[in-house]
């Protein structure tokens, strides 16, 4: 069953900030999509909106931030 798109916007940034799935390199923007039940296009094109990224740019983008964040974390 699909879910309409702005819930399925609202279960990937909860996905995203929340469980950082995104540290999983295994889990891809389709997958998530099939995962959470999300028409891939709809979503991917309400979080360009909302987000000025891509699905998939968005989790390159959080898996890249990662290292300088831990490191600002404990100053490393």
């Amino acid at each position: 069953m699909k879910t309409d798109a702005m819930h399925a916007y609202e279960i990937f940034v909860r996905m995203i900030v929340e469980d950082r799935i995104y540290l999983d390199r295994r889990v891809s923007f389709p997958l998530i999509c099939r995962w959470i039940g999300a028409d891939r296009d709809e979503l991917d094109a309400l979080v360009r909106e909302e987000l000025g990224f891509s699905g998939r740019a968005l989790l390159r983008y959080y898996r890249a931030s990662e290292p300088r964040r831990l490191m600002s974390k404990y100053g490393i």
